[in-house]
């Protein structure tokens, strides 16, 4: 199941996260729109292993995977 979060903004730019659909047992793979501070604006999925940490989990790696 895919989740909606909301965007964070810097004086660089902001960053949404679209979505985040699980990959396997210890992945997910995670739909990012980063737009610069001039307006340009671009989308890519990322993959996110994750590890168990206090009862959570934390991101242990991280690779773009493509455009989307």
């Amino acid at each position: 199941m895919a989740h909606s979060v909301t965007s964070a903004t810097s004086a660089g730019g902001s960053v949404t996260l679209l979505s985040v659909s699980p990959r396997d047992s210890a992945s997910v793979v995670a739909r990012l729109r980063y737009v610069r501070r001039d307006g340009a604006v671009d989308t890519e999925d990322r993959w996110l292993s994750v590890v168990p940490k206090d009862g959570g989990l934390l991101i242990y790696d991280s690779e773009r995977i493509g455009a989307a």
